[in-house]
């Protein structure tokens, strides 16, 4: 099975295609740039035949990050074809050169590669060496535990009560641990970790000792848990995932919902679509984690998804840093959220000020350890009246 074929690119391309037919739009020979990856083929020796797929999933998100919208990848032989929906045809060449560069910056470590915020060491890198960057092997050792993943309360605003716990892996920082998986994502919306799917396999394991906790006289709140986006992107791990998370017994599943952490900025709706989907057909409540400077796309609403939201960035919590941005994302995320109906989540807000700022702008799930400090296993369904007091005086 092919690549295209694996991971739903085929349909994309197709739906993209029949679209441009039906808008009567016509594509000549100069749009059309093939990018070949001899390079990367040659430094990969012996192992590309284990890395070529990793490497042309990674690059087709790459360059969809890098392209318009309209325009399209499609992985062909070694290398990918590009078709651009529009452009002058003299500098579409230069463009798509331009492309093959920054996919050899991207996997070989030039020096232009520090502009994707990569710190870069000038040396040769052995083919085991790149196997091991690209495609890290699953380890035990990299599982979870409930001292590395812990639980954030999330506070509902309106009702102003702890009504769910999200699990989440930590990282620790200063000032204490902190929800993501990658510590640059909330930042500047990159992550080079692309393997994330036995720490989510862990987490299953730790969310269904949670609710196994539970006795039959409990209140039992709702309990979130994420899933990296990589993990769904990967034909293997989603299937693995997947079927994981049908394991959970009924009873248990039920107080579930899921949330698709770190979705790369500009992915295809069309994938989201299909992971929700998928999701769907065993927890109830499905929300989407973007970056908090992606564009909200307009259309989340059709694809059954309950939510969407982000993580806060660090730099919102520092005192230096201007309260009014962090209040300007917020807001026009919740506008935008509000006119689609669906709920609006924002995660690790340190600032006091600022949780009152996303109440305001219509947040209904919000974690901050500033109020509600994370803990090793959920607790009970509690009243959050006087954090609320705290945080609407600051």
């Amino acid at each position: 099975m092919s690549v295209l074929d694996q991971d739903g690119l085929l349909a994309e391309v197709v739906q993209r295609l029949r679209a441009a037919a039906t808008e009567d739009r016509t594509f000549d020979a100069a749009q059309m740039q093939l990018i070949n990856l001899p390079e990367i083929i040659a430094r990969a020796g012996s192992q590309w035949p284990l890395l070529k797929d990793r490497i042309r999933l990674g690059s087709v998100s790459f360059l969809k990050g890098c392209l318009e919208e309209d325009d399209l990848v499609i992985p062909a032989g070694n290398g990918f074809l590009i078709i651009f929906a529009r452009g002058d045809p003299a500098l579409l060449k230069r463009r798509a050169e331009e492309l093959r560069s920054m996919l050899l910056e991207f996997y070989l470590g030039q020096d232009g590669f520090k502009n994707l915020g990569i710190k870069v060491e000038h040396r040769q890198i052995s083919s085991k060496e790149i196997h091991a960057i690209i495609a890290p092997p699953p380890s035990p050792s990299a599982a979870p535990t409930t001292d590395s993943c812990l639980f954030a309360p999330v506070w509902t605003p309106g009702p102003q009560v702890i009504a769910s716990y999200f699990c989440f892996p930590a990282h620790h920082e200063q000032g204490g641990p902190r929800y993501g998986y990658d510590e640059g994502f909330a930042e500047d919306g990159k992550f080079w970790n692309r393997d994330y799917c036995s720490l989510d396999l862990a987490m299953l394991d730790i969310i269904e000792a949670a609710l196994a906790r539970y006795r039959p006289e409990d209140t039992r709140p709702a309990i979130g848990v994420p899933v990296h986006s990589t993990t769904m992107q990967n034909r293997l791990g989603r299937a693995a995932y997947l079927e994981r998370l049908g394991k959970i017994p009924h009873q248990q599943l039920k107080h579930v919902y899921v949330k698709i952490a770190e979705i790369e900025r500009g992915a295809p709706i069309i994938n989201l679509a299909d992971w929700v989907g998928m999701l769907r057909a065993r927890v109830k409540t499905v929300l989407l984690e973007f970056h908090y400077s992606d564009v909200t796309p307009a259309n989340l609403m059709q694809i059954g998804i309950s939510g969407a939201g982000f993580q806060a960035p660090l730099s919102w919590s520092r005192e230096s840093a201007d309260p009014n941005i962090a209040v300007r994302q917020m807001t026009r995320w919740g506008e935008a959220l509000s006119r689609q109906r669906l709920r609006f989540f924002v995660d690790n807000l340190r600032r006091p000020g600022l949780i009152r700022a996303a109440a305001d702008a219509g947040a209904n799930l919000v974690t901050s350890d500033n109020f509600w400090p994370f803990e090793k296993w959920p607790g009970a369904v509690v009243s959050a009246q006087a954090p609320a007091a705290a945080a609407q005086r600051l």
